[in-house]
């Protein structure tokens, strides 16, 4: 499907504009010093601004035997139990978690 002369021109745009906030990002990181080296331009450090496109890769959250353990205690309470509060089940199941852990 073609798309529209407006929707071409918003995304070329949009395109132009994210091309200049990296710019501005670099030169703020040349400004101020405070960028990550990125390569040497005429004997000087080229800097860029920490901010612009670093992506952070989250770590993965390890599960603990504890974890699974108060899981199935959990999950078996509100089975039995299915109009107890939250709450109340939690507790429940956490001194379940710590009795079958001994």
């Amino acid at each position: 499907m073609a798309e529209c002369r407006r929707c071409r021109e918003a995304a070329r745009i949009a395109r132009e504009v994210a091309f200049i906030a990296e710019d501005l990002g670099t030169l703020y990181g040349i400004a101020t010093g405070r960028g990550v080296p990125v390569e040497q331009m005429a004997g000087k450090p080229f800097l860029k601004s920490r901010t612009s496109r670093v992506v952070k890769t989250k770590a993965k959250r390890q599960v603990t035997k504890y974890q699974r353990e108060f899981g199935r205690q959990l999950k078996r309470l509100k089975k039995q139990h299915t109009r107890t509060p939250m709450h109340k089940l939690m507790k429940k199941a956490h001194l379940a978690t710590k009795r079958s852990m001994r």
